[in-house]
């Protein structure tokens, strides 16, 4: 009993040792990159790390709860990994007192979660320079000058089967639906008019469908704007959408102009 007691003590002797050195190191985070992709029955993570650790004994990662397939390799050798009481600290510990890390240095941690998984989470072990999160080749966030002890908590949006998750939201095939049934009536209603009076007509047909499509052109660049600042679309998808509308906004609006004065 008494020699089991002496072993437990030993053991968190050495623990709080670990931890305490851990945090007395200069660990700082160059660049991390991660990749998260949807495989059939999973979703696989390849973290990447430049890490400036060259006094250091030893290297953490914290891990979210449930990996399958844990694989940290350092210039493609494979390290082995331990962990520390109490269980669910999802911190990952490696021994790197043998090894020369630099900041050239490539440390590759890969791993598997459950296909239901709907947040990537990440707390930093170290202040970390630049970081990039990637989902199914999509860039779903970026950051730079973290601090350590940074809790990371990001949204995986599912893509449905074919299509890219950056694909054009609904509201906007809506909208596009809407002005070819504009398109259809102006048509219609002109087929209707007497030859006498089409031109006129017709050219005041345009007129009123130009001044809607203006209308829902502009309503789309607000909405547009809305689900940026909401963080509902992406940047890249943001920018590329506001540049297409507003460009069809600038010509709709040239035209109604030319209308007006051909009615004139």
């Amino acid at each position: 009993m008494k020699k089991l007691i002496l072993t437990i003590i030993a053991l968190i002797m050495i623990i709080t040792g670990s931890a305490m050195i851990i945090h007395g190191q200069e660990i700082t985070t160059d660049s991390s990159k991660i990749e998260i992709t949807t495989g059939e029955n999973y979703i696989s993570v390849v973290e990447n790390y430049n890490i400036d650790a060259k006094s250091s004994q030893t290297i953490s990662f914290w891990i979210q709860e449930s990996p399958t397939d844990l694989s940290i390799l350092i210039d493609g050798i494979e390290i082995e990994y331990y962990t520390t009481l109490p269980i669910g600290d999802n911190r990952y510990f490696c021994n790197i007192s043998g090894l020369n890390i630099t900041t050239y240095t490539n440390i590759q941690v890969s791993y598997l979660l459950d296909i239901d998984t709907t947040k990537f989470e990440k707390t930093l072990q170290y202040d970390t320079n630049s970081m990039s999160i990637k989902f199914d080749g999509t860039e779903i966030y970026t950051g730079a000058n973290l601090k350590s002890d940074s809790f990371l908590n990001v949204t995986l949006q599912k893509s449905i089967k074919g299509e890219n998750i950056e694909s054009i939201p609904i509201w906007i095939y809506a909208i596009i639906v809407i002005l070819l049934l504009l398109l259809l009536i102006s048509f219609i209603s002109k087929s209707k008019k007497q030859k006498t009076t089409k031109t006129k007509e017709v050219i005041g047909a345009s007129e009123e469908f130009l001044t809607t499509k203006k209308s829902l052109l502009m309503e789309t660049l607000k909405e547009i704007e809305k689900k940026h600042r909401d963080k509902q679309i992406s940047d890249d998808t943001y920018h590329k959408l506001r540049e297409q509308y507003k460009q069809q906004a600038v010509e709709t609006m040239k035209k109604l102009e030319d209308t007006k004065s051909e009615i004139k």
